[in-house]
């Protein structure tokens, strides 16, 4: 019988090129359900910030991703406990350096803690290293900032706050206190943005409480106008 020819790659370039050729078919593969995000699929670098006056831009790259569905911005006061505050789309299969940007705009804090939560197409995920930024921003206390609307009859009520209210009341009441809407919502530390439902009110003055452990915390009157 006929032994098999063993076949050689005698030439340098076609064997340079065939190999990249494997690997920018395998790079481009989706990801299957048994395969685990890990550094070897996603190298994040040079993730930093940079602050401009009370706010803070976040920048990082990436030297390839595989199968990286998006990057979820979160932020920490102690650099323990963090909370998402953003979402950044990936690049998915790429085997090209990418830049990203985020900017947090609700700072008032002089310190804070950021990571980035990179998740795949499976929802499986890796984190970058932890980066400290310090700010010259310092806000404190509980305030109604400021009541403005949308053009389909919604009221938008700002609200903010350096600590966590997890069941205050908005309350619109009349200029004869008249109880006229009541909103259970959930306030976080920084601004929030509170939608209302306005369609119901005439033009006139009226007032927005927050109200908090049985107590109101802080008032702002405004008007109705037509719309």
């Amino acid at each position: 019988m006929k032994r098999p020819t063993n076949i050689k790659f005698s030439n340098p370039y076609f064997c340079k090129n065939f190999i990249f050729f494997l690997l920018a078919c395998l790079w481009s593969l989706q990801i299957t359900a048994t395969s685990y995000l890990t550094d070897k699929n996603l190298n994040i670098t040079s993730f930093s910030g940079l602050v401009e006056g009370c706010e803070i831009k976040l920048s990082w790259g990436t030297t390839h991703e595989i199968g990286n569905a998006y990057f979820e911005v979160e932020r920490s006061i102690d650099g323990k406990r963090f909370f998402p505050i953003g979402k950044v789309n990936g690049s998915g299969n790429s085997i090209q350096p990418s830049n990203y940007f985020y900017q947090d705009d609700n700072v008032f804090k002089e310190r804070y803690h950021y990571r980035l939560k990179a998740v795949d197409f499976n929802g499986d995920f890796i984190y970058s290293d932890i980066i400290k930024i310090s700010t010259r921003c310092k806000k404190e206390g509980i305030s109604i900032e400021k009541v403005s609307y949308t053009k389909r009859n919604w009221m938008k009520v700002h609200v903010f706050t350096d600590v966590d209210l997890e069941k205050a009341q908005i309350l619109i009441v009349d200029k004869n206190d008249k109880l006229l809407i009541k909103m259970l919502t959930e306030i976080k530390p920084g601004m929030n943005l509170i939608l209302i439902d306005s369609s119901g009110l005439e033009p006139d003055l009226y007032e927005v409480k927050l109200k908090y452990d049985k107590k109101i915390i802080t008032t702002m009157e405004f008007t109705q106008s037509e719309q």
